[in-house]
């Protein structure tokens, strides 16, 4: 994949991330004392350029999610989260699961047409940042999608975080729910939506 003149080739950034065990830029392996955990090491964030590196330490305790019919609460984060619906065309479905939007569509558009029909009674929602989406990612789960189910339709594929690479700014960061896995891709692709807002 080539870059434009005078920008950083994707190609040549780490598409995958050492998920290892130990050392930086891996995910910590979970013990026993952890076993309900999910634990990114300060080191991953800053070493892939997410930002300022802070871990990500998340109960994975079934009972912090809520079922609102089309949304869900997750009382952990104070999060609330859009449910998907059947159907791969935005337009006709706002909701579609298999819907796949360049990364502008999905922060303008997609967006901004939730934002617009109100959706579940609010005007706020948004793409998430790439810390808020790992912390609904589940890795205990032994097939995929890497995800608690009460979610319910969730495609096993790249999902589109509002966090861009800090050292390049046409690309952006996306987390894979089929093993919860962190990759860039450049803005122009299309990957899957899933939209947030804050609970307070």
């Amino acid at each position: 994949m080539e870059g434009a003149a005078g920008s950083v080739n994707v190609a040549e950034i780490p598409p995958d991330p050492p998920f290892s065990k130990g050392g930086a830029g891996t995910l910590a392996p979970i013990t026993s004392e952890e076993s309900s955990r999910v634990v990114l090491p300060g080191s991953f964030v800053t070493t892939y350029g997410i930002g300022e590196g802070r871990p990500l330490r998340v109960d994975m305790n079934e009972t912090r999610f809520t079922d609102n019919g089309m949304t869900i609460s997750d009382t952990k984060t104070g999060l609330m989260w859009e449910k998907k619906t059947r159907g791969d065309d935005w337009r006709r479905a706002l909701h579609a699961v298999n819907a796949s939007l360049t990364w502008e569509e999905a922060k303008e558009e997609w967006i901004g047409a939730l934002n617009a029909q109100k959706f579940s009674g609010f005007s706020d929602w948004r793409l998430p940042q790439i810390e808020e989406l790992l912390s609904i990612v589940d890795y205990r789960h032994p097939k995929p999608p890497a995800i608690n189910p009460v979610f319910g339709l969730v495609a096993t594929a790249f999902y589109w975080t509002a966090t861009p690479l800090s050292f390049h700014p046409g690309a952006a960061w996306r987390v894979f729910f089929l093993d919860g896995a962190v990759f860039v891709d450049e803005v122009n692709n299309s990957n899957r939506v899933r939209a947030v807002r804050d609970l307070a």
